[in-house]
């Protein structure tokens, strides 16, 4: 769903390796943003669960540390391409962006009040699919998806 969406403006002249390249940047980015999103938002609606959460993602943050670096340094080499005549820096956050707010829309479409609380509660609970996810081996896919592709990009 969310690579659906991904940077609508640059897939209108997309071709479909484009389009291919631009799920994958959504499909990494998912993964990449989707513990730092959720506790940001869980916050303000379940301040009890703040602390765990916060442990929780810094854990996974350590946990997926060389990953993550993977998939930002993918980012940055990709975004850029899609729309070259914009700013390299601007186009990954606003990338970043996109997808976190599709992330946010994903988490808590529909929900409102208590469901939206009891959402951020199950986020406290360490054996969360969310803190043990490594995206292995779906991130490596699209990580290398993405690198064939700037190779292909880089011939033109």
């Amino acid at each position: 769903m969310i690579a659906g969406v991904l940077l609508p403006a640059a897939l209108l002249a997309a071709d479909g390796q484009d389009r291919d390249v631009v799920q994958d940047l959504g499909a990494v980015l998912g993964w990449r943003l989707a513990p730092q999103v959720v506790e940001e938002q869980c916050r303000s609606v379940d301040p009890e669960g703040a602390d765990a959460r916060k442990k929780l993602l810094q854990s996974w943050l350590d946990k997926n540390d060389s990953q993550i670096k993977a998939v930002d340094s993918g980012v940055a080499e990709i975004a850029p391409l899609l729309n070259p005549s914009a700013n390299g820096a601007d186009m990954v956050q606003a990338v970043r962006r996109q997808v976190a707010a599709l992330l946010i829309e994903t988490v808590f479409e529909g929900k409102k009040g208590d469901e939206i609380k009891d959402v951020c509660k199950r986020e406290t609970a360490p054996d969360n699919p969310r803190w043990s996810n490594t995206g292995m081996p779906a991130v490596q896919e699209s990580l290398a998806a993405m690198y064939d592709w700037k190779v292909g990009h880089d011939r033109k």
